[in-house]
């Protein structure tokens, strides 16, 4: 059988929500995706290299669910609640499903956290022209969109780490959209 990297990747995600990032071997890996472990060793050096790809992937599948969510979208409560269902909801639903989740929370391993800011920055992106598309800003008012984009990815984490359960993730969620639907709407 002749798998690609997403492929394999995905096999790698499978046992990494079974077993946890620290537990899972290339080995379960290479048994997951019915390849050798020397053929997967082929293709990546270790398992952080596998597991860089695994996060950019994930984050790359969330970011462009989000985008396409966000086309059909023109009222500014529509888009705040997009932007906080992909990538505060969604994404602290995962790392609570993951076995190692709230370790992963509390002191995220390396690749991750790398990954995680390649992800911050495209969201940042991502928001910020949302936000000068939808909500007409002008030339002087890009540099708000930015820093407004800045301080909900900001909030978006602060949110993540501190909620102890989903009620309270959506009560933090919904603070942060009325405070950013008062402040871009005394903007504007």
């Amino acid at each position: 059988m002749n798998l690609t990297d997403e492929q394999i990747a995905n096999f790698a995600w499978q046992q990494f929500c079974k077993y946890g990032l620290n537990k899972t071997t290339m080995s379960d890996i290479a048994n997951s995706a019915s390849i050798s472990r020397q053929s997967l060793y082929n293709r990546f050096q270790n398992k952080d290299e596998l597991l860089r790809l695994v996060a950019r992937l994930y984050f790359k599948k969330n970011l462009v669910r989000c985008n396409e969510a966000l086309q059909t979208k023109s009222k500014l409560e529509d888009i705040l609640d997009t932007l906080i269902q992909f990538f505060i909801i969604e994404v602290w639903k995962t790392v609570k499903s993951l076995p190692e989740g709230d370790d992963l929370e509390q002191s995220p391993h390396e690749i991750i956290s790398e990954e995680v800011q390649v992800a911050t920055n495209e969201k940042i992106t991502l928001i910020s022209d949302v936000l000068n598309k939808h909500l007409n800003y002008n030339a002087a008012q890009n540099e708000t969109a930015y820093d407004i984009a800045k301080f909900f990815c900001a909030s978006a984490n602060g949110i993540k780490s501190l909620a102890k359960n989903e009620a309270e993730l959506l009560r933090l969620s919904k603070t942060l959209k009325l405070t950013l639907e008062s402040f871009v709407t005394g903007i504007t």
